[in-house]
């Protein structure tokens, strides 16, 4: 704000302050001067520029249920910037609107805001306006912001007196209102605060991941058998080692032989024990046993129950003088025993790596490449887990980011420490840490000085849970909570402090919790680091499902409280105000509402790092800040306890990563205490700041069990296992098959059952994104295995996700849940899917489907997919009820996800049902298929192998008969590959290979391989036909010359003969008709309009044709 500017400001202030009389006779002066104090372009004249986009009196047509047609006008308009609406009050009652102040003039002033809101959600107006803004000239402003597509009630308006211009900041934001809105938009400045933040971090993150022994060194001296040279360097092993696998002479050499070798002197009890030993092996033995002959490592040979000195070991490598033991409950309660083992087998200079029995099982891999490393290790692999080593084989993380039976691994540590430093960055920000503590230290004293960072970043940590003072820096608050129970820190050099001050100079009180967990779990977790800068899913998309399911109902029963209040609030006639016992009544309507805000219990049963939760809570923050308002408008000046307020309490999560777990409470405490300072300043909350709710729950959300244990065979004694999915080059052709020797345990699930959820009022959630087929590759066949059986009423066909919707359902259905909204594949609306809304749909006391989205852009582990958004409650057919279908029908992309969701346009269609199909009006999915059709429409063929594919050169060494023209989608609409099929359906294996040896030999060497790994028996045992070799569909084919085939999803339906030679991809669909007659048929307009209707759509603009539904229900 410069000098010239402030001179125009105070002249506009002094011409209109306190002016009264005549809204209509002053309003477009009053603006007029308003751009000039501003500085801003003032509107040209109306009707000069097409469709008014920034006017006075803007036109709105409204029309009415008979089609009649009226206009009213906005008084001051500026097109994706704000919408006007002027008033003028006054002292005296006799003029203007009301004397300001009373009752007249409020009930003016609101009655303003609804016209305004009127005004710009009219559809004809286009966009909706980023500001509504209502004015008594002269007097002040009343602002609602509607970046969400929400304004809120009058109780959500910002008031800005006239005089207030005068302050830069003020004046600043006027200015942007009218020239740049969106640089006001809090979601695009919090986003980007939030990435830079996450950025630092990760900077951080990565150095202590990379770098060796992050905390403290290990002392050197008496009961410690480390060395300097014992300790990590930075290439991952011992200093001055150049691997276990070969080894100098010792001293001890000739005796180490006679301890372990072939000639070894062995008691004859010893060899009867290890005989019995070996005849009774634990799973966890036979397991790793199975494991260890399979995999040979480099020729590597192992012993198992193997006598060494007074000794029986589990397992034993010579060459490596490696030792493995299995620690069950035997070994659990003799602590001392084996430390005498241990030390016994260290002087004589064997390694010794201990495993736990849950080691084996859950982290097999882990196992494997800790012995692997020991027997042949990488010169730049890290240190084998054993004796001489601080590792352990507790240090093993985990598939949930923890060290098996431990508290975290090294990268947990390490994100558990930075989750300390972003809280204390943020609390410092907020002013609950007083002058800036920590990046004062970090600039001036843990710089200079590194040493010193580490115990003094703990005993700050350490008072922070306590409570207490602090190295002259005044009294430190009580946070408690979680966050620092552990005030462990770790040693950091100069740079890396750095860093941290870089992330600690940030606004940390601006972060945008809806993001903030996502980016930061990204930030910590090495794998997901890459990611950072990827797809997120931005707030605008989970408000979406948010508003709809949790504050739609909310708002709608405040609408009516208001009602109610305006009704309560009638002065008596002839008065001017209502009376004392008018207010205290509705008073009373206020505080009920009050009430029940803050006793709303919201889950998210797949919380993640809590956004879903961030975002219910923020909005039910603002509807409460709302009433509050009206209650102040109401009742005066009232005392509100802040205890008693909507809190982190109220929402519930559960979730089955640790960490996630973690950041999820972080973030709602973050979110939280951004609205307190927000609402109360710079006033101290009460302590403990962070309290212990143990509202976000560490746990699987579909499935109970008491344990696990591996699956054995009952018929052979061995425990079950599966193909894990790794490829080998096959010794022969070259190509890649799978490795037999990757093999993936099967568990058994002890007393499996249903999880139990949290008592709540609403759920909104986004559970995970697997598809069924993956669901035993991505969770393992027990798992999937014994969740069907535990939920037999839900079909086998779904996904991972629909068993989150069926509990909803259900709950829904048994009066225990009043909504639910979750996002789901948006293969939902397909038959596989859709049984199960219909199965609620139809069942006693059905859900309805109140608000859905069925196909709408997202994003999943960094990538961007589709998802369809549903929403549903218990259905009332005495009552009539409106669903509201949103169809995305614009998706521009743009450079940030925030940017992107601001240009994303829905239309929206008010329906009297949403069927499961997630479509409106008529139910096409109920179409029955004509007899006629009967198998005359199928998909293409399912290889299940790609050995089965021959390019153009290698037919030329296969018998012709067998070998066909292979066509898919994109053969079809653009340019033919040249790719050929080995068709050898309708032959026994025995017959292939006496009629056509060369392409049996061919698929034997390529296909069989993959299909005897498959789970399915029918794919393992027809391994040399295609997976799914459509045999109810080749009999239509057999007398004709050419079939009908389209593509299944495409952008325009086109329809096209091919030869019956011709063998179809799976992705295209196939009529056995010959005729032209009937190709004309479907490429009418008429039929493409039916397969749009009737069939599925990915994405904005490509449509999904259904062979039931689309063409045997039409043909």
């Amino acid at each position: 704000m410069t000098p010239d500017d402030t001179q125009r400001v105070v002249a506009f202030i002094d011409k209109w302050q306190d002016s009264e009389d005549n809204e209509r006779a002053n309003y477009q002066t009053f603006f007029g001067d308003l751009c000039i104090a501003l500085g801003v372009e003032g509107p040209p004249p109306k009707g000069s520029t097409p469709g008014d986009p920034y006017c006075f009196d803007k036109d709105i047509k409204f029309f009415t249920s008979d089609k009649a047609e009226s206009t009213r006008f906005a008084d001051f308009y500026k097109e994706s910037c704000f919408l006007i609406e002027a008033k003028q009050g006054s002292q005296d009652s006799s003029k203007g609107h009301g004397k300001r102040g009373t009752k007249t003039y409020r009930d003016t002033m609101q009655k303003a805001f609804n016209q305004a809101k009127s005004y710009a959600y009219n559809r004809l107006l286009g966009s909706l306006p980023p500001f509504l803004i209502t004015c008594d000239i002269g007097s002040h402003f009343e602002i609602w912001e509607g970046f969400s597509g929400e304004y809120g009630s009058y109780g959500a308006r910002q008031r800005v007196n006239l005089a207030d211009l005068k302050q830069a900041e003020v004046f600043d934001r006027f200015v942007k209102i009218f020239n740049d809105p969106q640089a006001l938009n809090p979601e695009k400045y919090r986003a980007r605060v939030t990435r830079e933040v996450a950025a630092e971090l990760a900077k951080l993150s990565r150095w202590l991941e990379e770098n060796p022994s992050p905390l403290a060194p290990l002392p050197v001296g008496e009961g410690n058998r480390n060395t300097p040279s014992d300790l990590p360097s930075p290439l991952g092993r011992r200093a001055g080692d150049e691997g276990l696998s070969t080894h100098e002479s010792t001293p001890w050499d000739g005796e180490f032989s006679r301890l372990t070798g072939r000639w070894r002197q062995i008691p004859d009890e010893f060899v009867e024990r290890a005989r019995e030993l070996r005849k009774n092996q634990t799973p966890a033995e036979t397991l790793l046993w199975e494991l260890l002959r399979s995999r040979r490592f480099l020729g590597a040979k192992f012993r198992r129950q193997h006598e060494i000195g007074p000794f029986i070991a589990d397992f034993y490598c010579h060459d490596a003088r490696l030792v493995i033991e299995l620690d069950g409950k035997v070994h659990l309660t003799q602590g001392l025993r084996d430390q005498d083992r241990n030390n016994w087998m260290q002087a004589n200079g064997l390694t010794v790596l201990r495993f736990s029995n849950d080691d084996v099982f859950e982290h097999t891999e882990d196992v494997l490449s800790a012995i692997a490393e020991v027997v042949s290790p990488s010169p730049l692999a890290p240190l084998p887990v054993g004796e001489g080593n601080r590792n352990t084989p507790s240090d093993l993380p985990s598939p949930l980011g923890r060290r098996a039976g431990d508290e975290g691994n090294h990268p947990q540590a390490v994100a558990q420490f930075l989750m300390r430093c972003i809280f204390t960055m943020f609390a410092e920000d907020v002013e609950l840490l007083k002058g800036e503590v920590f990046t004062t230290m970090l600039r001036d004293r843990w710089i200079p000085h590194p040493e010193t960072f580490k115990p003094e970043i703990e005993e700050l940590w350490r008072i922070m849970n306590t409570g207490g003072n602090l190295f002259g820096q005044g009294r430190i608050l009580q946070f408690n909570g979680s966050f620092f129970e552990d005030a462990t820190a770790f040693e950091l050099p100069k740079e890396q402090l750095e860093t941290l001050l870089k992330a600690a100079e940030k606004d940390w009180s601006q972060v945008e919790p809806a993001i903030f967990g996502t980016l930061v779990e990204r930030a910590l977790e090495k794998k997901e680091r890459s990611r950072l800068g990827a797809h997120y899913t931005p707030r605008s998309y989970v408000e979406r499902l948010v508003r709809p399911v949790v504050m739609e109902p909310l708002r709608q029963e405040w609408d009516e409280i208001e009602l109610e209040l305006k009704r309560l609030l009638e002065p008596a006639s002839g008065a001017e105000e209502p009376t004392a016992n008018q207010r205290k009544k509705a008073e009373q309507e206020i505080r009920t509402f009050l009430d029940k805000l803050q006793t709303i219990k919201i889950l998210d049963p797949a919380c993640g790092t809590g956004n879903f939760l961030y975002v219910s809570l923020d909005l039910l923050k603002g509807l409460e800040a709302e009433v509050q308002t009206r209650l102040v408008d109401v009742a005066g000046q009232v005392q509100l306890n802040v205890l008693e307020q909507i809190n982190p309490s109220q929402f519930l999560g559960i979730e089955i990563n640790p960490r996630a777990a973690a950041i999820a409470e972080l973030v709602i405490w973050i979110g939280y205490l951004q609205w307190y300072f927000k609402r109360y300043g710079n006033a101290e909350p009460p302590e403990p700041v962070l309290q212990a709710f143990g509202n976000i729950e560490n746990r699987d959300a579909v499935l109970a069990y008491d344990g696990k244990e591996p699956d054995v065979d009952p018929k052979t004694g061995q425990v079950r296992t599966r193909w894990g999915g790794r490829m080998m080059t096959h010794p022969v052709t070259g190509e890649e098959v799978p490795d037999p020797t990757d093999q993936v345990v099967i568990y058994r699930y002890l007393n499996a059952r249903a999880a139990e959820w949290p008592e709540a009022d609403y759920v909104v959630s986004n559970p995970p994104f697997i598809g069924n087929s993956p669901m035993r590759d991505r969770l393992g066949d027990g798992y999937t295995e014994i969740i069907r059986k535990t939920y037999h009423v839900v079909p086998e066909t779904v996904d991972y996700v629909m068993y989150w919707w069926h509990k909803c359902a259900d709950l829904v259905r048994s009066r225990k849940l009043k909504r639910f909204g979750l996002i789901t594949t948006n293969t939902i609306r397909q038959t596989w899917q859709r049984k199960l809304i219909e199965l609620h749909q139809l069942s006693n006391n059905p859900i309805r489907l109140f608000f859905a989205v069925p196909d709408h852009p997202w994003s999943d582990e960094g990538a961007a997919v589709r998802i369809a958004m549903t929403g549903a409650e218990l259905d009332n057919p005495d009552i009539a009820q409106m669903a509201d279908l949103k169809l995305v029908i614009n998706e521009p992309t743009a450079s940030t996800p925030e940017d992107s969701a601001e240009k994303l346009q829905l239309d929206s269609k008010k329906a009297g049902k949403i069927f499961p199909n997630l479509c409106a009006g008529v139910d096409v999915s109920k179409a029955l298929p004509l007899n006629s059709g009967q198998d005359l429409c199928s998909r293409g063929m399912q290889l299940i192998g790609g050995g089965f594919r021959l390019s153009e050169e290698e037919v030329k060494g296969i018998e012709p008969d067998v070998v066909h023209l292979y066509l898919n989608g994109r053969d079809l609409l653009q340019t033919s590959r040249g790719s050929y099929v080995i068709d050898l359906f309708g032959l026994s294996e025995q017959e292939a290979m006496t009629k056509f040896p060369k392409a049996y030999q061919w698929v034997s060497d390529r296909v069989r391989p993959e299909r005897e790994q498959n789970n399915r028996k029918g794919y393992r045992e027809n391994w040399c036909i295609f997976g799914e070799p459509r045999a109810n569909f080749r009999p239509a084919l057999k007398d004709l010359s050419r079939y009908i085939t389209t593509v299944e999803t495409a952008k325009h339906r086109i329809f096209v003969f091919l030869d019956r030679k011709i063998v179809p991809d799976n992705m295209l669909v196939n009529i056995a008709l010959e005729d032209a007659y009937f190709l004309g048929i479907l490429s009418s307009c008429v039929h493409v309009l039916w397969s749009l209707s009737a069939g599925g759509r990915l994405g904005v603009g490509l449509f999904r044709i259904q062979g039931g539904n689309c063409i045997m229900s039409y043909v």
